[in-house]
């Protein structure tokens, strides 16, 4: 099985390679009642509105002015999703056109044996 830990280090080479030119990335964690939240937060160009319902669809990929995909598959998220999904987590994006966007892992904790 894929580790959730692939799914966040995935999402923040996306933050690199979507927010070029971007002054910093904010990877944040913390606690969030029985589970743990990452945030990982860009300054780049942000993913229009029209584009978030579908960028966890597997192929599909994020067009914007000034920014190409990358050449790749649009796998990425979707497979994000996908690792987080079978650790019993969320995955879910806030963004502004211009301003960045902000992804989101909630996993469950898993007390100590």
């Amino acid at each position: 099985m894929l580790s959730a830990r692939s799914a966040a280090e995935a999402r923040v080479t996306n933050a690199f390679k979507h927010a070029n030119g971007t002054p910093q990335v904010e990877v944040r964690l913390r606690r969030a009642g029985g589970g743990a939240e990452l945030d990982v937060e860009d300054y780049g160009p942000g993913i229009p509105a029209a584009s978030l319902p579908q960028v966890f669809s597997s192929f599909y990929q994020v067009e914007s002015a000034g920014h190409s995909s990358g050449g790749g598959m649009g796998l990425g998220l979707f497979i994000c999703r996908v690792i987080v999904r079978a650790h019993d987590g969320q995955i879910f994006v806030r963004s502004t056109e211009g301003k960045g966007a902000t992804f989101t892992v909630r996993l469950p904790l898993i007390e100590n044996r």
